[in-house]
């Protein structure tokens, strides 16, 4: 018999799609299907807020992020620098990049260059987020359970719950950017404890980890993934042959945790320098249990179904965190029905850790007190993701439950389907409808409408040289302001944020209100803006401006945004100046910076005339030498100790200094007559650099340009860079001190004759960061060029 062509063949034995693939085909279909519809879902119930797409109703966060984006817009657009260090604009310069609301690489970074405004960039980040979070609990719950209904419910309950939705009505960024990346942790977790190829996973989660730091840098979300993550791996132990169970889940762990440090270092390490010198490097416990769960009633109120005055309503503007009576009556039935289940016992524990949290427990307390990172946590309503998690993926076993017991009951597929609407319609009613609006209440403004209405920020943004301004009525943190200032290329001496310097702000700053044209002159400040007529001496009248309508006028606490009375600082000093006197003050800190202050407050003291350097503890820490550059010396407590101390000094009164006391002669106490001595004017004046010789390259780097005249005396910034590490100053190849100021700024002496000084801010931590996360990144790269070689070694033997 003839064998049959090749053509012949083919067309006797058409090909034939495997079962297998049709399946997949149909899985990835209704998958498309189930995610199309959270999104369409989503999208309806925020039509306002994305019709609104360049308004915004006041909101401290959503005023906030807005001007996080312009700042990274203005850095990379007139700079070319993408990775902005600092920020010039807040608090008389602050760390950018390591503050805990920063995001630089993210969705609000992409939608800021490409929107029409970074408050459709903000709204736009914060429906994403929303939707994100739903498709990887999709794809958790799938994965536990394979089945498209289920994973849906728990979606939809992980996206539309009370704490979510409150996040969402302040758009607080930081905690919805990372909250889609919680699920995906678990979820590669559980394969890392369940595959062969567990060391894939386990970097894979690590990245995950590292990631979630990167968008939500302020840890809202990672520190509560982090007990729930490692409630997961201990759960993967429970079962036979536990040694080795223990022994996999600390390999993955190590793996974990290594690839998540080394891919967040560059985030980790300069913001965790930037909060050990902050107000936050350690909240005080009692600060943080506000929004606790107090009682069953509270507990009921808050995590389940809200109880309030004049209930329902729909899109009522009170409420808690809630996962709603239907999620929390699904739940109930997966823990009756499925006790020992293992998913319901894993997301069981999680739920009940999270009740010892939210009531702020004694295992809060250990938490906070023990482990680094949680004592500067600030309030527990910021932890209900604990329980709205797996709260979300046990209402979805809950309905398998109950899906499954009518099954055995001869229910249809057409009835079950019908049943599923009717849960999905409750749930809709109860999450969507009478529950809390997604909105906050006010008036929608347009945000750039504002800023173009706003004539006395218009005014003062128009006028030359390098300058800063104040809101008079301004005194703490200020989230009300800096939205309309930034755009504006404003600079101002508060900004909005959880971290402050104590020293500049709650010392500096207050001290200021007993003289504050002089100590606000000392920072930059030239021109201030007041609600109402002041008589402030130093402070100059320049003239009143039209009202702002269109800021926020139903909002009184921001209407000081638009004066409208403008005043002139008339003790306003240059951003650099060369200082011919100084004064150094040695001493313990505290003592030191009382001394320094109680001069600086004395009516003789011309800040134009004559600086006060904050030195170091001992006197023995300098040298004859170096103290002869002062004109004269303070001796503060503490400041005298080893005995070639009085050696030391003695040398510098020979030389022609000056010594408060004159622990030389005998003396032991300062008297005012000594200190007017060294205040009167006696010839020095300070010479004002001109703002043409200083050229801004970046927001991390500043030039200043000088007349090679200035040998011996002292170049003054009205900078902070004094008081935060990393900050240098240069001439070509020589290094100088920066010394703190006249309370809170900076000053360089100059040995020598320089044409130019480069001030630039090089913090150690970030570069330590960067190193680390680029070494990180490179042996992943090299594990899986390996694992990929490996594999194509095996297939070709």
């Amino acid at each position: 018999m003839m064998e049959k062509s090749e053509e012949e063949a083919q067309v006797q034995k058409p090909e034939t799609i495997p079962d297998t693939k049709i399946n997949k085909s149909k899985e990835r279909k209704k998958h498309a299907f189930y995610i199309t519809l959270l999104l369409i879902i989503l999208l309806v119930y925020l039509s306002t807020f994305m019709i609104k797409f360049n308004s915004v109703y006041y909101s401290e966060y959503l005023a906030f992020y807005p001007t996080v984006a312009e700042r990274h817009k203005i850095s990379m657009e007139d700079y070319k620098d993408a990775v902005p260090l600092w920020n010039p604009f807040s608090m008389c310069g602050e760390p950018f990049f390591a503050a805990g609301g920063t995001q630089l690489y993210y969705l609000i970074t992409l939608f800021s260059l490409i929107l029409p405004s970074n408050v459709a960039a903000v709204k736009m980040a914060s429906v994403l987020s929303v939707f994100f979070a739903g498709v990887s609990m999709y794809a958790l719950v799938y994965y536990l359970l394979k089945r498209h209904r289920v994973a849906f419910l728990s979606a939809f309950l992980f996206m539309f719950n009370g704490w979510t939705i409150s996040r969402f009505k302040v758009s607080h960024l930081t905690t919805l950017s990372p909250l889609p990346l919680l699920p995906l942790v678990i979820l590669f977790t559980i394969k890392a404890t369940r595959s062969k190829d567990w060391i894939k996973y386990a970097i894979i989660t690590g990245i995950l980890f590292g990631l979630q730091i990167h968008v939500g840098p302020d840890l809202k979300i990672t520190l509560w993934a982090a007990p729930l993550w490692g409630i997961t791996l201990l759960f993967t132990c429970i079962g036979k042959r536990f040694g080795n169970r223990l022994i996999k889940a600390s390999l993955i762990a190590m793996i974990v945790i290594s690839v998540m440090v080394g891919v967040s270092a560059v985030k980790v390490f300069p913001t965790k320098a930037y909060i050990d010198m902050s107000s936050r490097s350690n909240v005080a416990f009692e600060r943080t249990l506000a929004g606790r769960v107090d009682g069953i009633g509270d507990a009921f109120s808050k995590m389940i179904e809200p109880i309030y005055e004049d209930m329902p309503q729909v899109w009522h503007f009170k409420g808690g965190y809630n996962i709603g009576i239907f999620g929390f009556l699904l739940m109930l039935l997966a823990v009756w029905k499925k006790p020992k289940n293992k998913n319901v016992l894993l997301f069981s524990s999680m739920v009940i850790f999270s009740l010892f949290i939210v009531t702020g427990s004694f295992v809060w307390y250990l938490i906070w007190k023990y482990v680094p990172a949680y004592s500067s946590f600030r309030y527990l309503h910021r932890t209900f993701v604990l329980f709205i998690f797996p709260a979300s993926v046990l209402a979805g076993i809950g309905l398998m439950v109950l899906l499954d017991t009518l099954k055995k009951r001869g229910w249809s597929s057409t009835k079950q389907n019908i049943l599923f609407i009717g849960i999905m319609l409750l749930i809709i009613l109860n999450l969507q409808v009478f529950n809390r609006s997604p909105y906050r209440e006010g008036l929608w403004v347009d945000l750039d409408e504002v800023i173009e209405d706003n004539h006395i920020l218009q005014n003062i943004s128009k006028r030359p040289g390098i300058f800063r301004m104040h809101v008079l009525e301004t005194t703490g943190i200020d989230w009300t302001t800096e939205n309309q200032m930034v755009p504006l290329k404003l600079k101002q001496l508060y900004s909005p944020g959880g971290m402050w310097l104590t020293e500049y702000m709650n010392e500096y700053l207050a001290i200021a209100q007993r003289q504050p044209a002089k100590f606000w002159g000392i920072l930059n400040v030239r021109y201030i803006t007041s609600q109402q007529k002041v008589n402030i001496t130093g402070l100059e009248y320049q003239d009143e401006f039209e009202r702002c309508y269109k800021c926020w006028p139903d909002e009184e606490r921001i209407q000081k945004v638009w004066g409208p009375y403008l005043y002139e600082n008339k003790q306003f000093l240059n951003n650099a100046y060369i200082a011919d006197k100084a004064i150094l003050i040695i001493g313990e800190k505290e003592a030191a910076k009382q001394s320094m202050y109680g001069i600086m407050l004395d009516e003789d003291f011309d800040p134009s005339r004559v600086i006060m350097v904050l030195g170091r503890p001992k006197v023995s820490d300098y040298n004859p030498d170096f103290l002869k550059r002062f004109n004269a010396v303070l001796l503060a407590q503490g400041s005298v100790g080893q005995n070639n101390d009085v050696a030391i000094l003695r040398q510098y009164v020979e030389d022609g200094g000056k010594l408060l006391p004159n622990i030389v002669e005998g003396e032991n106490s300062i008297t005012n007559e000594d200190i007017k001595e060294i205040l009167i004017y006696d010839g020095y004046n300070n010479r004002a650099v001109s703002d043409e010789d200083v050229t801004i390259h970046s927001f991390d780097k500043k030039e200043v340009n000088l007349i090679g005249e200035d040998r011996g005396k002292f170049l003054v910034m009205s900078e902070r860079y004094a008081m935060f590490p990393g900050w240098e100053a240069k001439a070509g190849n020589k290094d100088f001190e920066i010394l703190r100021t006249n309370g809170v700024v900076s000053s360089i002496y100059l040995d020598g004759d320089y044409q130019s000084v480069v001030f630039e801010y090089k913090p150690p931590s970030f570069y330590l960061g960067l190193i680390t996360t680029l070494i990180t990144v490179l042996l992943i790269m090299a594990y899986l060029i390996y694992r990929k070689m490996r594999k194509k070694d095996e297939e070709t033997h």
